[in-house]
């Protein structure tokens, strides 16, 4: 059955998710028109380029199987405590710029890792392109940036 499969051409691959909301008429005009030129721009140093997302890490343990002849207990955090991590990877040196904490990502975690890149691209106009950023952040940044 290998052999036939490797005579078919066929390899194993694993499988990507698509998000249900994704719009790829849309997606695409904005990748040719507006996010290429901007790579190109990185690519060739006139200006670097970052994207933006946030993670929410939870705290929990991840519990496997032992042999043994009793069962093991171990204690686990009361609640859900979360790490939040706001990072910006760069698109051309893949270097990634983070800021975390325990408490809650809002526009002022926002900020300071727009303060953290600022300095660190020497006052270049600098490219960000930020995942589903909320209106209330753009307010927020206008008046602090």
């Amino acid at each position: 059955m290998r052999a036939y499969r490797n005579r078919l051409g066929l390899v194993h691959r694993k499988v990507a998710p698509i998000s249900a909301k994704a719009k790829p008429e849309v997606q695409k005009p904005f990748l040719a028109e507006g996010m290429n030129p901007v790579l190109e721009e990185a690519k060739h140093g006139k200006r670097p380029g970052f994207f933006v997302d946030a993670s929410r890490f939870v705290f929990a343990a991840f519990f496997g199987s032992l042999w043994g002849f009793m069962r093991i207990v171990l204690p686990n955090l009361s609640g859900r405590p979360r790490y939040h991590v706001l990072g910006a990877l760069n698109a051309i040196s893949h270097e990634v710029v983070t800021r975390g904490n325990t408490a809650y990502l809002h526009s002022q975690s926002v900020v300071d890792l727009l303060t953290k890149l600022y300095a660190q691209c020497s006052k270049l106009s600098t490219i960000l392109v930020l995942e589903l950023a909320q209106p209330s952040c753009h307010h927020h940044l206008k008046r602090k940036v």
